[in-house]
């Protein structure tokens, strides 16, 4: 793939997802001005769990932090303290973090950027818990509302940390356009009409990129089986669909029409001369395509 689209978004299947609380939603906007993450229980510190024993630090963990009149069990409360504290430690860069505003309203997607965690003041950028990561940010706070449901179900856990790598195609599909990920290319649509998606619309602009799709298929002698292509659709206005092939000529399609995600400029000369004939010969075609998709409020 790499001799013909450069610099497309691969993203890793080794990466893990986690939904991380923001305290009630009331770091949600701290940790964003500020691109970081942060846990609480600042008596135990990082030094704490990567230099004594888990006896050691749950030891420490039943006399500082848990208090005599905890309804639950202490020795639950410990594993539980310790658990959270010792996984958020154990984050890898490049994982990816959802984190919540107040009552989930919001839903923000970033991605781990440091190689571990490190330890702060108490009180740095307006957050009194010490023990953080940093965070590129890549998307907004989106409403929760304009997301799958899917993520209405992700929120329901009560815990600090939460995996959700059970989630991670809906997650992948909010967060990247275009995108490589287990050998398989994606092209994201998002469609935010928030009316009722007319059934002839949507069969015109699916039939449009396929039919685009077997151009420039042909016009790269690249061989594909267009027609085994696939598509994920969670469409509830506003809504999105996933299509995914297994070579190159969805990556091209999304490149022919624009998607800043892949753009020209970054790929070789052959690449870019072929895309520009793509889109000349076949400029009517397109721009009817275009046309479509802006009329159903398709962006990518």
């Amino acid at each position: 793939m790499a001799q013909i689209v450069k610099e497309i978004v691969e993203v890793s299947s080794e990466i893990d997802y986690w939904f991380f609380r923001t305290d009630g939603g009331n770091y949600f906007e701290t940790f964003l001005d500020h691109d970081f993450i942060a846990i609480g229980w600042n008596n135990i510190t990082l030094a704490d769990i990567r230099d004594k024993t888990i006896l050691e630090v749950k030891s420490k963990i039943e006399r500082v932090e848990v208090m005599p009149e905890e309804s639950r069990s202490i020795k639950h409360k410990v594993s539980d303290i310790y658990n959270k504290v010792s996984r958020f430690d154990q984050f890898k860069k490049g994982d990816i973090i959802v984190i919540p505003s107040v009552n989930s309203q919001l839903l923000a997607f970033g991605e781990i950027i440091d190689e571990k965690a490190y330890q702060a003041k108490s009180g740095v950028n307006g957050c009194q818990y010490e023990k953080r990561r940093l965070v590129k940010w890549l998307t907004p706070g989106i409403p929760l509302k304009d997301l799958d449901p899917t993520f209405d179900k992700m929120r329901r856990g009560w815990h600090t940390v939460i995996n959700v790598n059970a989630f991670d195609y809906y997650i992948d599909s909010v967060i990247h356009s275009v995108y490589i990920k287990d050998g398989n290319s994606h092209f994201v649509l998002k469609v935010q009409q928030r009316d009722d998606i007319n059934l002839k619309d949507l069969a015109e602009v699916l039939l449009g990129l396929q039919n685009l799709m077997d151009v420039v298929n042909q016009e790269f002698q690249l061989g594909e089986n267009i027609s085994e292509s696939t598509i994920k659709i969670y469409l509830q206005s506003p809504g999105l669909f996933n299509i995914k092939n297994s070579g190159l000529a969805l990556l091209l399609t999304a490149m022919v029409l624009g998607s800043s995600s892949c753009s020209t400029t970054d790929q070789s000369a052959d690449t870019q001369r072929k895309v520009e004939k793509i889109k000349t010969v076949n400029a009517n075609d397109i721009d009817s395509l275009s046309d479509k998709m802006q009329k159903m409020r398709i962006q990518f």
